[in-house]
C-alpha cells in the first residue's frame, strides 16, 4: 500500500540546486493531493528566463585554492570517474596538493576556451589529460611530459589518468614520466 506524502520545499530545492529555467510571477499555490491537474504555470516567453551561459556556474571540481587547472576530457562523467579521482588524489598528494587545491575541468561536457578558463580560474599551471590544447581553442604545440612556461602559466601535456593507471608495464612508465614532469613543473626535489 502507497502513502501520498509530500516532499518538503528545502529537500526539493536541495535536489535541483541549479535550475537552466527559472518561471517568473507568484509562487504557484498549495495544491491538493488529490488534485490531477497542475497549479504550476505553463512556461511562455513572458514568464520563462533560460540561463545565458553555463559557465555562469561553478563548473569545475576542488577550490583551485593554488590555481592549478586540470583538463581532462571524460564523456562518460560529470568531472572524472571515481577510479581517476582516487588515482589524482594520489598524485596530488605526492606533490603536497589535494583537491582544495586544483580545479578540475572536464572539457567533453564544458567546452571553453583559454581566455575563459583564465577569466574564471586564473591558472599558474595547467596540466592537460588526454586532452590537447585544441580543445581550448589554443594551436596544439606541446609536447608530452614537457612543461612550457608561457604568459604567467605553465602548460603540461599528459596522457589519461586511465593510461597510467591501468597496471601495465607501459602506465608505470607513463607514470615514471608524468612524476618527473611534476617535479620540475613544482621544483619538488
Amino acid at each position: 500500500m502507497f502513502t501520498k506524502e509530500t516532499i518538503p520545499d528545502f529537500v526539493l530545492a536541495g535536489l535541483y540546486p541549479n535550475s537552466l529555467v527559472i518561471i517568473d510571477g507568484d509562487k504557484p499555490a498549495q495544491r491538493n493531493l488529490d488534485d490531477k491537474g497542475s497549479d504550476l504555470p505553463i512556461p511562455n516567453k513572458e514568464n520563462v528566463v533560460i540561463a545565458a551561459n553555463p559557465l555562469d556556474k561553478k563548473f569545475w571540481l576542488g577550490d583551485n585554492a593554488q590555481n592549478i587547472t586540470l583538463l581532462v576530457h571524460d564523456e562518460e562523467n560529470i568531472y572524472i570517474s571515481d577510479h581517476n579521482l582516487d588515482f589524482l588524489g594520489k598524485i596530488l598528494a605526492a606533490c603536497q596538493f589535494n583537491l582544495a587545491d586544483v580545479a578540475v575541468v572536464n572539457i567533453a561536457r564544458t567546452p571553453i576556451s583559454l581566455e575563459e578558463l583564465q577569466s574564471r580560474l586564473s591558472p599558474k599551471y595547467l596540466i592537460f589529460f588526454n586532452c590537447k590544447q585544441s580543445h581550448i581553442g589554443q594551436k596544439d604545440d606541446l609536447k608530452l611530459y614537457q612543461p612550457d612556461r608561457r604568459n604567467g602559466c605553465t602548460f603540461l601535456l599528459a596522457s589519461s589518468l586511465t593510461k597510467m593507471n591501468d597496471g601495465s608495464a607501459e602506465a608505470k612508465q607513463e607514470k615514471q614520466r608524468f612524476w618527473i614532469s611534476l617535479k620540475q613543473m613544482f621544483g619538488i626535489a
